[in-house]
């Protein structure tokens, strides 16, 4: 929704408006910001885009994991960090 919702709620629903008051004619001061305010509106809607498209990796790659672990044709490799004891006093030189 953040990418190609309504004018409100939508990155690029939003930089068309501004596109469309820009067009319309404002002072030099207001296009300027409207110009930033369309560059940064597409560079969210890139990003947004982009970190849906690694999260939609990483469930894709999991869950084939899962499915394998579910149907057994896949062991399940426990790791875990060995054990550390740590000192309760400090070393004497």
């Amino acid at each position: 929704m953040k990418i190609f919702g309504p004018a409100p709620l939508g990155f690029l629903a939003l930089a068309r408006t501004q596109e469309q008051r820009l067009a319309f004619g404002v002072p030099r001061a207001d296009a300027i910001v409207l110009r930033a305010q369309i560059f940064n509106n597409r560079v969210d809607a890139l990003v947004t885009g982009a970190f849906l498209v690694l999260v939609t990796i990483v469930l894709i790659a999991n869950a084939r994991v899962w499915w394998q672990l579910l149907a057994g044709t896949r062991a399940a490799e426990l790791r875990e960090e060995p054990y550390v004891p740590i000192a309760s006093e400090p070393a004497k030189a």
